[in-house]
């Protein structure tokens, strides 16, 4: 909480962990100047039933999350909530159980090079945000949450929401599963607009 100007940088595979199903491994409240790299952030040992998240931020600014790994059992990989500046490449979100991601009243939210793999959900929640790109991303080979109702979306994207950009990402989902409001996604390929999108 109120911390400014701060860097974690792993060697090898450092892991920053939590025992506490219950607990998110590591929150971020009123910070600014951010940067976590190379570090394997999750619930351990204790890998099932959790109902805490990985990394969140609150009130956040200018935070740079880079070849991290954030594991689950967590019920939300990321969680940024009123954040602005949020820079995640080079990383994998993996084995989360209600939602990869959840951004909410935040903006400029930019992930490069990064996959969302491997999760017991396929849940991207945007709400109130503008300004959200996922560019050169794979989302592929996530189940869908064991209290789906066979409605989900990829994509939940509130209709207050801006500017949410997909380019040259790959993703795996069945059809009509893409995205909740179409009008509200805009897909690129290689930095044109497309209309097509190829279901995997």
């Amino acid at each position: 909480r109120n911390i400014s100007d701060m860097e974690i940088h792993g060697e090898d595979s450092v892991r920053v962990t939590s025992r506490y199903q219950y607990a998110n491994v590591i929150t971020f409240v009123d910070c600014s100047n951010i940067i976590l790299d190379n570090v394997i952030f999750g619930h351990f040992p204790e890998m099932g039933g959790c109902r805490g998240g990985v990394l969140v931020f609150i009130n956040c600014q200018n935070i740079t999350i880079k070849n991290c790994t954030l594991f689950g059992c967590g019920t939300i990989g990321l969680a940024c909530v009123n954040c602005k500046s949020v820079y995640v490449d080079q990383s994998v979100i993996t084995k989360c159980n209600s939602e990869i991601l959840y951004l909410d009243d935040s903006e400029e939210c930019i992930f490069t090079n990064t996959k969302m793999i491997q999760n017991e959900t396929r849940v991207l929640k945007i709400l109130h945000c503008d300004q959200i790109v996922f560019r050169n991303c794979s989302i592929k080979e996530n189940n869908l949450s064991e209290w789906d109702n066979g409605t989900s979306f990829l994509f939940t994207i509130a209709n207050s929401c801006g500017s949410v950009i997909v380019d040259a990402s790959e993703i795996d989902i069945p059809e009509g599963h893409l995205v909740n409001r179409a009008e509200r996604l805009t897909l690129y390929d290689n930095n044109k607009i497309t209309d097509d999108f190829i279901y995997g």
